[in-house]
């Protein structure tokens, strides 16, 4: 069995990729989960029902404050919804 700093230096080469000991830590593995994300963001979104069956939606928004994760310039999301059962 492959670990994955084994895995890495065989696809990358043995030379060019220094894998350390700190990637095989619990902490590593769960750093998203373990680490305080504070933010602050602002933005608007809207639906619109088409038919009772289908509806557009759109979002978008800026980050006004980030510590400890990324600040996000400008985010945007479009989707067409269907629905099955309108009762």
């Amino acid at each position: 069995m492959a670990t994955s700093g084994r895995l890495v230096r065989r696809i990358a080469g043995a030379d060019s990729v220094r894998i350390t000991d700190d990637f095989g830590t619990e902490e590593w593995w769960h750093h998203d989960r373990l680490g305080a994300h504070r933010n602050v963001n602002l933005g608007l979104g809207f639906d619109y029902f088409l038919s009772p069956l289908w509806k557009v939606s759109a979002t978008g928004y800026t980050s006004l404050w980030a510590e400890q994760t990324n600040e996000v310039d400008y985010a945007f999301t479009t989707s067409l919804t269907r629905f099955f059962s309108r009762n």
